[in-house]
């Protein structure tokens, strides 16, 4: 499934943990109750449960809609605070997070793949 996600798939990332006995419904009224973006938009949305053992993907992509979670074996997925994460990420980072990848590591990532741009040769 991550990756059915286009690299041109804007990803929005709800730092406020979701109840994940809400199947694909609850997920996607999550999806735009957390983030004001309609979630057959067509772009992803992730989540993590409160406890942080979970991880989860919601996707549109336009004949049906995704639910995809992970459970960690043991430990805890790494977060952001609240108040720290982005708004959205890159769809080529979210494998990172789903692996267990602390999101700072995966924003740095971001940050460093953007394109540079070239000065003209005088």
């Amino acid at each position: 499934m991550i990756n059915a996600i286009s690299i041109n798939t804007r990803v929005y990332i709800a730092a406020k943990a979701i109840d994940f006995r809400k199947r694909i419904d609850g997920t996607a009224a999550a999806c735009s109750q957390l983030t004001g973006r309609n979630p057959l938009e067509g772009s992803a949305f992730l989540f993590i449960n409160k406890s942080r053992t979970m991880i989860r993907c919601y996707y549109f992509d336009g004949h049906g809609e995704w639910l995809v979670e992970k459970r960690a074996a043991q430990g805890k997925f790494p977060w952001w605070a609240k108040d720290k994460a982005p708004e959205s990420l890159e769809p080529t980072l979210v494998n990172l997070l789903f692996r267990g990848a602390a999101p700072t590591i995966a924003i740095k990532l971001s940050q460093n793949s953007k394109p540079k741009r070239l000065k003209a040769a005088a």
